[in-house]
C-alpha cells in the first residue's frame, strides 16, 4: 500500500473514532452541544465507507483485516441503533434512521417502493445477521424483505453445508448427547 494510502485509510479510522466518541457524549449528554441527527449523517457515511471497504478487500485482505472492518460495521451499527432508540426516547415519535431506510422508488400511487439491492442483503448477511435482523436495519418487514429476496434471486441460504451433511451432523450430536 502506498504512503498516500495508508494517510487516507488512517484519516479515515481517526474521524471514524472522532465520531464514535462524539456520538457516545451526545448520547449521554442530552445538551450536547452536537445533535444526534448531525453525528446519525455522519456515522451513517462512515458506515458506507467501511461497507465499501468490506467490498474492496473481501479477496485479497488478511482475515484479521476482514474481522476489524466487520467489527467496524457491527459497532458502527449498534451505535446507529442506540442513536434511534435514544433520539425516540427523547423526542417521544418514531423515527427511523435514513442508514437503514432504503430509497424509494417513484410510484404512480400507492406505497412507495423500496429500492433494495442485492449486494445490500448479501452484505448485511455477509456479517452474520439474520433474515429477521436485516429487515429490522433496513427499516422494512421480514415479508418485504422475503419478496425482494425472491425478486434477486437470493434464494439460498447462505450455508455451506449441503442437508445431508447437516442431517448426519444432527444425527450423531443426538445420538451422543440424548440417553437410548
Amino acid at each position: 500500500m502506498a504512503a498516500a494510502e495508508c494517510e487516507d485509510v488512517e484519516d479515515f479510522l481517526t474521524s471514524m473514532g472522532q465520531c464514535f466518541e462524539d456520538v457516545d457524549n451526545a448520547l449521554r449528554d442530552k445538551n450536547a452541544s452536537v445533535s444526534l441527527d448531525y453525528l446519525e449523517s455522519r456515522l451513517e457515511g462512515h458506515f458506507q465507507i467501511a461497507n465499501a471497504i468490506v467490498f474492496a478487500i473481501r479477496d485479497n485482505a488478511s482475515d484479521e483485516l476482514k474481522q476489524l472492518v466487520s467489527n467496524l460495521l457491527t459497532f458502527s451499527q449498534g451505535l446507529l441503533q442506540e442513536i434511534h432508540t435514544t433520539t425516540i426516547q427523547r423526542e417521544g415519535s418514531t423515527v427511523r434512521s435514513a442508514a437503514w431506510i432504503p430509497s424509494k422508488e417513484a410510484s404512480s400511487g400507492g406505497r412507495p417502493r423500496y429500492r433494495i439491492t442485492k449486494e445490500q442483503i448479501e452484505t448485511l448477511r455477509e456479517t452474520g445477521m439474520n433474515w429477521k435482523r436485516i429487515a429490522l436495519s433496513l427499516g422494512i418487514s421480514e415479508s418485504t424483505l422475503y419478496r425482494r429476496r425472491q425478486e434477486l434471486g437470493l434464494h439460498k441460504s447462505f450455508v455451506d453445508i449441503s442437508y445431508e451433511e447437516l442431517y448426519t451432523v444432527i444425527t450423531g450430536m443426538l445420538n451422543q448427547t440424548l440417553c437410548w
